[in-house]
C-alpha cells in the first residue's frame, strides 16, 4: 500500500474543507479560512497537504505552516506548526489507520529537513466530534505521529442538559454577578452592522493596553469578521448601555463545537458585562445544536495572576477540565536544545 501527498493548493480549498466537514478528527482549525487566518500573526507560508492512497482517495488532511520568527529577538529560527494537527479519514481500520500514520510522520520530517526548521509544533482541537465528550481518547493521539506527547488543560461547558441545569452549574459569584448586572438596562446585539469590526478591534485594543500588550492586527479581526461571522462559522454579541458599545464577544462554532475565541471591554470593570456574553453564548451555542463549549485554556498554577484569573473566569460556568493534546517532533535536538537553555537563562530571576 503507496501513500502520496498532494499540497493545499493544488488539491483545492473547497475540496479540503469538504473533507474538514466530514473528518471527525478535524474541526474549524483545520478549515481554511483559519489556515489564512494565521498569515496576518508572523511571517508564515503555508505546507498544508492531503494523504491520498493508491486510488487517490483523501485518507487524511494535516494543515501545516512553516513559521519565521527570531528566538530572543535575535536567533532567526524556522519552526513548522499544525494547528489542529493530523485528521484521519473516519473509515480507516486499524492496519490502514497506522500506515497512513507513519507516512504522515516521514512527509513531516522530509518537509522539516527540506525547510530548515527546527522542530514540529502541534496540536489538537478539543471540539473535533473524535476528541470530545466520551470519545476523548485516553492517551495523547498525536504520540502516534511521532510526536513527544505533552498535554495542557482547557475548560469545557457540556451542554447536552437542560439550560437551567447549564446555569445552576456556574459558580456562586457567576450567578450573583449575573443577577446584578440585569438589574440595570443594557441591550445585546449581534456583530453584524457596518463598522463593527472596527468596533470590536477599539474593544481588543483597549482590552490588550491594560497588560501592556498590543493587540491582534486590525486586518486580522476583519478577516474573522468576513470569512468566519459572515459564514455563520463564529457569532459576534456586543454588550450596549446607553447608546455604547462596552463589551464584544466572539464564539466559534462548528460541528457541534463552540468556542470562546475573543472577550473585550472598554475598561476593567465589565466582568459583569463580560460574564452576560458569554452566558448568552452558552444559550445561543446550545440552540444552534452544539453539545459542547470551550470556554479556553486552563492556567491553574503560576506567576502570572491575571492569566489565573482569566482561567477562574473561564471555569465559573460549570466547566471542566478536558485535555489539550499537544506535542512536538524534535529535528535539530542541539539546535533546540541551546534555545531552550538560552530561554530559561533569560527567564530565571
Amino acid at each position: 500500500m503507496s501513500f502520496s501527498a498532494c499540497p493545499l493548493q493544488e488539491f483545492g480549498a473547497d475540496r479540503w474543507d469538504d473533507l474538514v466537514d466530514r473528518f471527525d478528527e478535524a474541526w474549524l482549525w483545520h478549515r481554511s479560512e483559519f489556515r489564512e487566518s494565521v498569515d496576518f500573526r508572523v511571517e508564515q507560508a503555508d505546507h498544508s497537504f492531503v494523504v491520498l492512497d493508491e486510488a487517490t482517495h483523501p485518507v487524511a488532511i494535516v494543515p501545516l505552516r512553516l513559521t519565521h520568527y527570531r528566538a530572543l529577538r535575535i536567533i532567526p529560527v524556522k519552526t513548522l506548526r499544525s494547528t489542529g494537527g493530523p485528521a484521519m479519514a473516519n473509515d480507516l481500520g486499524a492496519k490502514h489507520r497506522s500506515k497512513v500514520v507513519a507516512f504522515v510522520h516521514e512527509r513531516l520530517l522530509a518537509l522539516a529537513n527540506q525547510l530548515g526548521a527546527i522542530d514540529i509544533d502541534m496540536s489538537c482541537p478539543p471540539m473535533a466530534p473524535a476528541l470530545r465528550g466520551e470519545r476523548c481518547p485516553r492517551a495523547n493521539p498525536l504520540v502516534w505521529v511521532g510526536c513527544s506527547g505533552s498535554m495542557a488543560q482547557t475548560w469545557v461547558v457540556d451542554l447536552r442538559g437542560s439550560e437551567d441545569a447549564i446555569r445552576k452549574a456556574y459558580s456562586s459569584g457567576t450567578r450573583e454577578e449575573l443577577k446584578k448586572f440585569a438589574r440595570e438596562p443594557f441591550d445585546i446585539r449581534d456583530g453584524l452592522q457596518d463598522g463593527d469590526a472596527q468596533t470590536f478591534h477599539e474593544l481588543l485594543t483597549a482590552t490588550f493596553s491594560r497588560r501592556g500588550l498590543g493587540p491582534h492586527p486590525r486586518a486580522y479581526i476583519q478577516h474573522v469578521f468576513d470569512r468566519f461571522v459572515q459564514r455563520g462559522l463564529a457569532r459576534v454579541l456586543f454588550l450596549v448601555r446607553e447608546g455604547a458599545v462596552v463589551a464584544g464577544n466572539i464564539t466559534a462554532t462548528y460541528k457541534g463545537g463552540a468556542q470562546y475565541w475573543f472577550g473585550a471591554s472598554r475598561d476593567a470593570r465589565m466582568s459583569g458585562a463580560n460574564r452576560v456574553l458569554v452566558d448568552r453564548q452558552i444559550i445561543e451555542a446550545k440552540a444552534g445544536g452544539a453539545e459542547f463549549f470551550e470556554t479556553g485554556q486552563a492556567n491553574l498554577w503560576g506567576k502570572d495572576q491575571a492569566l489565573r484569573g482569566i482561567s477562574d473566569f473561564k471555569r465559573s460556568f460549570g466547566s471542566a477540565l478536558y485535555p489539550l493534546f499537544q506535542g512536538s517532533i524534535v529535528v535539530r535536538p542541539r539546535m533546540y536544545a541551546a534555545l531552550q537553555l538560552l530561554s530559561a537563562l533569560r527567564d530565571s530571576p
